[in-house]
């Protein structure tokens, strides 16, 4: 089942969704005092403090594709041999050194751990011209709300390929 069936509206402002990848919340901001047009936030629970994944998106619909992508990509970085992380939610180990990652609904921030090991070698002249920082580090991707989720997982896939 998809993440937009899943999704089940417990009470007003709360809908929760049980996934074989684990359970999540998207709970609306009780203050009514944003200044924000999106007010919903995107949480992983699993029983324990809640996680958040990604923040102020506009609309139920918009909060179950941001968990459709994140569930997407995680299952990819799973494939690919990438480990939970901390501050960043995964770590995968690449020919330019550790690159952290953290997926979100409508953008992936990544940041090598070592930049000048990540602008030695052969990478560099496959990375820069995507985006890559070379004096933070960071590679981040971005897109606008409503882009296809398999659009942003297949350039995420290309990008991490250029590494592997």
């Amino acid at each position: 089942m998809s993440a937009r069936q899943q999704f089940t509206r417990v009470k007003a402002g709360l809908h929760r969704a049980q996934l074989p990848e684990g359970s999540y919340e998207l709970r609306r901001d009780p203050s009514a005092k944003t200044r924000f047009e999106r007010q919903w936030t995107l949480f992983q629970t699993n029983g324990h403090e809640p996680v958040c994944l990604d923040s102020f998106i506009k609309t139920v619909a918009e909060g179950e594709d941001a968990l459709r992508f994140i569930i997407q990509v995680e299952s990819y970085l799973r494939s690919s041999g990438a480990a939970r992380s901390t501050y960043y939610r995964w770590i995968l180990r690449t020919e330019s050194g550790d690159l952290y990652i953290s997926p979100h609904g409508d953008r992936i921030m990544m940041r090598f751990e070592d930049v000048e090991a990540a602008k030695k070698g052969s990478a560099p002249t496959r990375i820069n011209h995507t985006g890559f920082n070379p004096y933070s580090g960071k590679w981040n991707m971005h897109w606008a709300t409503g882009h296809p989720a398999e659009a942003k997982l297949r350039e995420f896939t290309a990008r991490i390929e250029l590494l592997m």
